[in-house]
């Protein structure tokens, strides 16, 4: 990834330190990291605190998005109820305002901006609307595997709640 600028937002959850870990560890790769928190680790990350939600905190982080070639988008807002959250219009409203204001600081500055990969987890996908099959027809909801790949290579696992002890990262239904 040499000469690649990659902006990490969301960087203190799940998917986005997933993915500070794996773009810091590629080198000749900057790696700026979004979030309102600083990351535990930033993996050689340059570190922006930006609450997406202020249109203005995103105006001010401008001039350091500069050139940016790749965007992980792994943002999220999410209200007190999990599921039902998915259908309130505030909680819709927000997330699409933090889209929203983020691509309207980093468009004018990254002319070169190449790719955006939108990353969340199942409830972003409908599961809240309906319950999505599993390859032996179990719910999503029932097994908790995680799994983030970039490209073939599997960058994260964890275990679901299903899972035997010792049988690796799957409860094996999934």
């Amino acid at each position: 990834m040499a000469g690649k600028k990659v902006v990490v937002a969301g960087a203190t959850g799940l998917v986005g330190n997933a993915a500070l870990r794996h773009f810091g560890g590629s080198g000749g790769c900057e790696v700026v990291a979004l979030s309102r928190r600083m990351p535990r680790d930033l993996y050689g990350a340059r570190y922006l605190q930006v609450d997406l939600t202020n249109p203005a905190q995103c105006g001010r982080a401008s001039a350091e998005l500069q050139g940016a070639t790749h965007l992980v988008y792994a943002a999220l807002y999410e209200g007190p109820n999990l599921v039902d959250g998915w259908r309130d219009p505030n909680q819709i409203r927000t997330n699409d305002a933090m889209l929203r204001n983020l691509m309207a600081v980093l468009e004018p500055v990254a002319p070169s901006l190449q790719h955006v990969a939108l990353l969340q987890g199942t409830k972003a996908y409908g599961v809240h609307a309906v319950r999505l099959p599993c390859r032996r027809g179990k719910a999503v909801r029932k097994c908790m595997s995680s799994r983030i790949f970039i490209g073939r290579r599997r960058i994260f696992s964890a275990s679901c709640s299903r899972a035997k002890p010792g049988t690796g990262a799957s409860c094996g239904r999934c």
